[in-house]
């Protein structure tokens, strides 16, 4: 059977942000050296040579483009002020005008892409650069965005990781932190999709902004146009499923030991320990997992 790989959309600058630089840049380089689909990644000149230097696989599929943070359209629509103003309202006050502008980017980022299409791909996968947080990880990622076969025309498929609410006819729900119930790290979908969502993010962001509320995440704004546009976007709802990995604490690190068949008798909403975050576990015991990232991918597949 024929391959249907998605070109992978991502980026990375420097910039104020929750970590330094040098928090990010291992994720950043598991992730180039492990992803095998065709891959665009944008950054800024200053980082282009070492980041081009850790993508050791597949570069005749692989593009970087050299795209700087002041030549957004985030700033270019908005401008500068328009993002500091909405870090005031924000609640989570590690947020910049650069970080928020690099959110509003993402389907800008996978817009450009499409129209060049280096690939020849049909489906366009946005996927944040920081998406490999441990060693343990890579081995699992090698057919990732190789071959998707369940997008369907004119949806974007979005992880859903949490309950949503059920807006009342003609109502546009608004969100802000904490209400975090999706997962816009990786979204999937057809450039015509990618279009659409970029046309009716904007009004929906326009919508916030009258209401006084912070457009700084887009996860928020993704949420509101899923609820009221299900044409547009399809969530996964990740807890219905049932895969999970196995970690442990071995010698104070939790790491991957393995797949489960289900989560058992672990309850949809139960809070579980996350192997990317490092949440105590007990010495020696092992705990089942949400894999939210893997899931998603074997659900494409």
């Amino acid at each position: 059977m024929a391959k249907n790989p998605a070109t992978v959309v991502s980026a990375y600058y420097r910039m104020p942000s929750k970590r330094p630089h040098e928090f990010y840049v291992p994720h950043i380089r598991r992730f180039l050296e492990t992803i095998r689909a065709p891959l665009v990644f944008y950054t800024s000149a200053d980082l282009l040579e070492e980041l081009r230097s850790y993508r050791t696989i597949n570069r005749e599929t692989t593009r970087f483009e050299v795209l700087e943070i002041e030549d957004f359209n985030a700033f270019k629509r908005h401008g500068r002020t328009f993002w500091e103003q909405q870090c005031q309202l924000d609640t989570e006050k590690y947020h910049t005008p650069e970080v928020a502008a690099v959110w509003y980017e993402k389907k800008e980022f996978v817009l450009r892409t499409a129209a060049l299409n280096p690939f020849r791909t049909e489906l366009f996968m946005w996927c944040d650069s920081g998406l490999i947080r441990t060693p343990d990880w890579m081995p699992h990622m090698a057919t990732f965005c190789t071959d998707l076969k369940v997008v369907p025309k004119g949806r974007l498929l979005v992880p859903q990781i949490r309950e949503m609410p059920k807006p009342r006819p003609g109502e546009l729900p608004l969100f802000k932190f904490p209400a975090i119930m999706i997962a816009a790290g990786l979204m999937v979908g057809h450039a015509a999709t990618w279009q659409r969502l970029a046309d009716e993010y904007e009004k929906v962001l326009q919508a916030y902004v009258k209401a006084g509320y912070c457009v700084n995440s887009d996860q928020y704004i993704i949420a509101s146009l899923g609820l009221t546009k299900p044409d547009l976007i399809q969530f996964v709802d990740l807890r219905k499923h049932s895969t999970c990995l196995l970690a442990e604490n071995a010698g104070g690190t939790l790491r991957l030991v393995g797949r489960a068949p289900s989560h058992g008798n672990i309850k949809p909403n139960q809070r579980l320990v996350y192997a990317w975050t490092g949440h105590p576990l007990p010495a020696g015991q092992t705990a089942l997992v949400p894999d939210e990232w893997m899931f998603f991918l074997w659900y494409l597949s």
